[in-house]
């Protein structure tokens, strides 16, 4: 599987090089979690992958890891303001429990398909952020036997960018994810700051977090998090990226990275 994954990362690679570039640079979605509301140019694939590590520690005596690898994203334009997108992750599961045999598990976890839509043009003199919505539908049977849903789910985003100056930008997301186990969705927000640090380098800082109304007892539980990273723009249609953050509440891992690639090709 790894083999077969870097091969197609290296053909990618070289159709990229060979391609005549495009004037204006790649926009992802990775590595933060702030989703950008532009959208892939038409009749070009743009393909988002990486890896993830989190760690949580919930005593001297439990530790749990999950990962996410590769996963995928992949965009096509279909017209200027409107992106097909597909997400695909395959993930793995580990937990360590002091006196008894540790438990790994991994699988693909349920394929995602869905839709960008650029709503609303930025206006700086009114302050209105260029917009645009996310509506994407996770496909419950199309999974690994242990992370198959009981149904499909729905998760949508409205995506808000304010350009600052010419080198720095303040986005925001705000939406709700539901897992396909249960009727009680995930709000999740997210606040970014990114800045252009010249020379092909950019840098983010980013709070983040999700809200969930457990069914019992009926209380809300929050998961906070923080995590900042640098991207590498090689040229126009190539990007790296590298990451991480902490927790910053109890339902939150302890420590999470993350690393990836971007490209694009038409």
């Amino acid at each position: 599987m790894q083999k077969t994954i870097l091969i197609v990362i290296l053909s990618f690679i070289g159709l990229s090089s060979q391609a005549q570039t495009a004037s204006v640079p790649i926009k992802t979605d990775r590595p933060d979690q702030t989703e950008s509301p532009s959208t892939t140019p038409p009749r070009y694939f743009q393909i988002e992958m990486g890896g993830l590590f989190e760690s949580t520690s919930n005593s001297r005596n439990f530790s749990e890891h999950n990962f996410l690898f590769p996963t995928i994203l992949t965009k096509y334009g279909l017209s200027r303001t409107v992106e097909f997108r597909l997400i695909t992750e395959l993930a793995g599961n580990g937990q360590m429990i002091r006196g008894a045999k540790d438990r790994f598990s991994s699988g693909i976890k349920p394929i995602i398909v869905g839709m960008k839509v650029n709503l609303f043009k930025e206006n700086r003199k009114k302050f209105i952020p260029k917009t645009s919505f996310i509506g994407h539908l996770g496909i419950s049977r199309l999974a690994s036997d242990f992370y198959e849903t009981s149904r499909s789910f729905p998760q949508f985003r409205f995506l808000m960018e304010h350009t600052l100056t010419d080198k720095t930008s303040f986005g925001y997301n705000l939406g709700m994810e539901w897992n396909g186990q249960t009727n009680n969705p995930n709000t999740i927000y997210t606040v970014t700051l990114a800045r252009d640090l010249g020379k092909g380098f950019g840098g983010f800082a980013e709070f983040y977090g999700f809200f969930r109304r457990n069914d019992i007892p009926k209380e809300v539980q929050g998961d906070h998090r923080f995590d900042a990273g640098l991207t590498y723009l090689l040229n126009n249609d190539f990007q790296f990226d590298v990451s991480g953050g902490l927790g910053l509440t109890e339902n939150a891992p302890d420590y999470f990275l993350s690393a990836g690639i971007s490209f694009r090709f038409r």
